[in-house]
């Protein structure tokens, strides 16, 4: 879980307009192969709990949902 949060700090970095490097060498070290941006917590809660709800594993199946938010 602490790969994941590294993974989702270096999206929203670069959704913010810095480099996408880190993310993308990260993506392809964790095995992300779909990242989704989100705008808010309670956007990130809905996700997270809809996979559990529907007992998904998102981190382990290669997604990561990313907050974000534009400054």
């Amino acid at each position: 879980m602490a790969d994941m949060k590294v993974f989702r700090d270096a999206v929203t970095v670069w959704a913010a307009g810095g480099p996408g490097d880190p993310a993308r060498e990260l993506a392809e070290r964790f095995g992300v192969r779909t990242a989704v941006l989100l705008e808010g917590l309670s956007d990130a809660a809905a996700i997270e709990a809809l996979a559990v709800r529907r007992g998904r594993d998102l981190a382990a199946e290669g997604s990561a949902s990313c907050r974000w938010a534009v400054r």
